[in-house]
């Protein structure tokens, strides 16, 4: 999917030998897997499914119409016209309600594999304002996907609004980053606007039969996909709008912030390295260099400063000698009173208004490089190949994105009205391209806070942005899985919780400390562990504040660094599937109607049930466990699904209560130090050595399971012995068999079996 160009050729003026004075009868045909009901008189749209179900159906008085500048809403009433354009393509016309003749030309046609695509093109004498439309839709449809959704998963009695908001700017609310107008439906079917300008979707908010949408833009395209399952739909949906790369392995390992210059970073980064705490990269934001515009320059982390960095280059070789990737804080943005905003402004490389001045945020004091412009980009390309060749940094994170103001002019004509919601895309993607010129083995990662549709194709992971340090939702604790959840059915696979939230809230100094040990937890159990200094100006809470929080972020970190065999498996699979990391209950229980309500729980890929303690004080955790036989993965407990269970969730490092399916091999890593080679000898490089333990099952459990790695080893438990099968490298392996036994073995050809 992405912004299509839409014009009339073929619309109206083709089907002029299709239209009779008393117009066409009902009309019924077959598009691939699904046939097309069109009745005339009066018009409604309806789509039969594959198995002969209703997928979609307009209401009969909220039909295909368009909105005019002075706020009238002209739907259709009956077809005039209908022409068969080409194979699986047919050519529709509706008379209106407009007293001025107005029409519509639909076009609907078959775009892939239970794929259609439906392109809708008012005639008109009005200014079309915006495009609605509408379907019927059952008391228990449930809405997910529609980018990242801060505020639940299900989006049924709300109306959600597609518009990209710095999310602290916007009052946090129901905002995101990254609107994504993909709606998922539990019937089986997805509903896509291809076109960036702003939408609203109405999910039976206004009335209880029905969901509607509206975009504003003068014409429409909709891609609409059937599943069955809500897995297909999210690789269905993925292909169609582009897959994901695949980031370096260490990407998926543990990151530590650290700040305050040059000297001081290095001896952070030694201490964790003779703690043995496993942390392969470190995040030095405050590292500015103006020519490349990166970093940021404050530091409003008390206790705290940002500190020199008199020599980036021997700074970031030091951390490399040490086993680090070093990554720093990349943007969009230029400050009018910092010297390197000249540059840009001088040669017209900025987004401006409509009168041709730089348009400069009257809040921040900003103004934004246009990525719509090819010279922009270019001469952007030459501020990454400083920071990723000269500087020596592993990539960053991309911030902002979310303000381009709607009333700007955008160097390739569009307004801003048309391109806010592109914009994250164009920044994404330039950052991509320009990283990866850089450096061609793709050996770099950018983190982002904004997204569209599309831009999980130039991104190696996202984070949640500017939360809460707070429980409740929708900016706190609470609204960090349903906002992981929504983005990974949007197509976007590899989300992350950054430890602890970005603005400091009004907690007591031990509660906010509860509240990092729980945030901890979950960022353990995501795509990268990894921490953060944000705004907290008052006794904050870190690693290094005593003895307990240094403890339990070393067991999270040995718990995360061990889960990279599984989770860059997961990846790989993402890569070629569009399926997310962190996955909502009915992607891996589709016939349970219960996972469709389960918001604060989640899949680790196909093996991990997590239920993060999301409240304050608890010392247990009640869990949905769907059909099947479950594992407690801290105790080993085995327990039957279908069914609720309350266990223990102390308060520490190890992580929050997690289930595995009974039967399952879970591919681990040995102990090591770090995911990136060091220069050092002490430093034990991960280097695909793997301890595959296999998981109890009770009387009903499997008792065989399979899994595919990362580099195509194929893993076959038999219930008794591991086979192991396509290997493709030397590598020492061990297995842990549910009876208790340990055996281990060194690998060097393709195949093997461990008894």
């Amino acid at each position: 999917m992405g912004a299509v160009a839409l014009g009339t050729a073929g619309g109206l003026a083709g089907l002029a030998g299709a239209v009779s004075p008393k117009g066409p009868a009902d009309q019924r045909v077959a598009l691939g897997d699904f046939t097309l009901l069109a009745r005339a008189d009066p018009w409604r749209l309806s789509v039969i499914g594959p198995a002969g179900e209703m997928l979609w159906q307009e209401p009969a008085d909220q039909t295909l119409g368009y909105r005019t500048s002075d706020g009238q809403i002209r739907r259709a009433r009956r077809l005039t016209g209908f022409g068969i354009t080409g194979d699986n393509s047919v050519q529709l016309v509706a008379e209106t309600d407009d007293p001025s003749g107005g029409a519509l030309s639909v076009e609907i046609r078959v775009f892939g594999p239970r794929t259609l695509r439906m392109t809708v093109i008012p005639d008109t004498a009005s200014q079309v304002a915006s495009m609605v439309g509408a379907f019927v839709s059952p008391s228990n449809e449930r809405f997910v996907g529609l980018g990242e959704r801060f505020d639940g998963v299900n989006q049924r009695g709300r109306v959600v609004d597609m518009w990209a908001d710095d999310r602290r700017v916007a009052g946090y609310g129901p905002s995101t980053y990254a609107p994504i107008p993909l709606l998922l439906s539990s019937r089986g079917y997805g509903f896509a606007l291809e076109r960036f300008e702003r939408s609203k979707f109405d999910l039976a908010a206004s009335k209880a039969d029905r969901w509607s949408w509206q975009q504003d833009a003068p014409a429409a395209s909709i891609v609409l996909t059937h599943g069955p399952s809500l897995k297909d739909l999210v690789t269905r949906n993925a292909e169609i709008s582009g897959l994901p790369p695949l980031p370096p392995p260490w990407l998926f390992g543990v990151w530590k912030t650290s700040v305050g210059g040059q000297t001081q970073v290095v001896a952070e980064m030694r201490r964790l390295r003779d703690l043995k705490i496993p942390v392969s990269a470190v995040f030095a934001f405050d590292a500015v260099d103006s020519e490349a515009n990166l970093g940021w320059p404050a530091v409003t982390f008390a206790g705290r400063q940002a500190g020199p960095y008199p020599d980036p280059r021997a700074f970031t070789d030091t951390l490399h000698g040490l086993g680090f990737k070093v990554l720093n804080y990349f943007t969009a943005d230029f400050h009018l009173d910092r010297r390197n905003y000249t540059e840009p402004a001088s040669h017209g490389f900025l987004v401006k208004r409509q009168d041709g001045r730089v348009y400069v945020h009257p809040a921040f004091q900003v103004a934004w490089l246009d990525y719509s412009d090819p010279d922009a980009v270019l001469w952007w390309t030459a501020a990454w190949r400083r920071a990723l060749n000269d500087l020596g940094y592993d990539g960053g994170m991309l911030d902002l994105g979310e303000l381009i103001p709607a009333d700007a002019a955008l160097a390739d004509g569009s307004s801003g009205q048309q391109s806010h919601n592109r914009y994250p895309l164009l920044y994404a993607r330039s950052a991509w391209d320009a990283a990866s010129l850089a450096r061609p083995d793709g050996d770099f990662a950018l983190l982002l806070r904004s997204g569209a549709v599309g831009a999980q194709c130039y991104q190696s992971a996202q984070w949640n942005g500017d939360a809460v340090m707070r429980w409740h939702g929708p900016d706190g604790l609470q609204s960090m899985v349903p906002a992981a959840l929504s983005f990974g059915l949007s197509g976007f696979p590899y989300w992350h919780a950054e430890v602890a939230g970005y603005v400091q809230a009004d907690l007591s100094h031990d509660d906010e400390r509860e509240l990092w040990l729980r945030w901890l937890q979950l960022a353990t159990w995501t795509s990268l562990l990894r921490d953060h200094l944000g705004d907290h100006q008052r006794s904050p809470i870190d690693v290094w504040m005593d003895d307990g929080t240094l403890n339990a972020f070393r067991n999270a970190a040995q718990v995360h660094a061990s889960l990279v065999p599984y989770l860059y498996s997961l990846a790989a699979e993402a890569s070629q599937t569009g399926l997310p990391i962190m996955r909502f209950l009915a992607l891996e229980a589709p016939d349970d109607p219960r996972a469709w309500q389960e918001e604060q729980s989640y899949f680790l890929g196909p093996q991990f049930l997590v239920a993060p303690v999301v409240q304050s004080g608890a010392t247990t955790r009640t869990v949905y466990l769907p059909p099947g036989e479950w594992v407690d993965y801290w105790r080993g407990t085995i327990y039957s699904g279908g069914q609720e269970v309350t266990v223990p969730a102390p308060l520490d490092g190890s992580g929050p209560p997690v289930f595995a399916r009974a039967g399952a091999i879970i591919p681990l890593a040995p102990a090591y130090d770090s995911l990136v080679a060091a220069e050092t000898a002490d430093v034990r490089t991960w280097s695909g050595d793997l301890v595959d333990r296999v998981m109890p099952s009770g009387p009903t459990g499997s008792r065989e399971s399979t899994f595919m790695l990362y580099d195509g080893t194929r893993l076959r438990w038999t219930g008794a012995v591991l086979e192991i099968e396509a290997n493709p490298s030397p590598r020492r392996i061990e297995l842990r068999a549910p009876d208790g036994r340990v055996v281990a073995r060194q690998l060097d050809g393709p195949s093997a079996v461990l008894a």
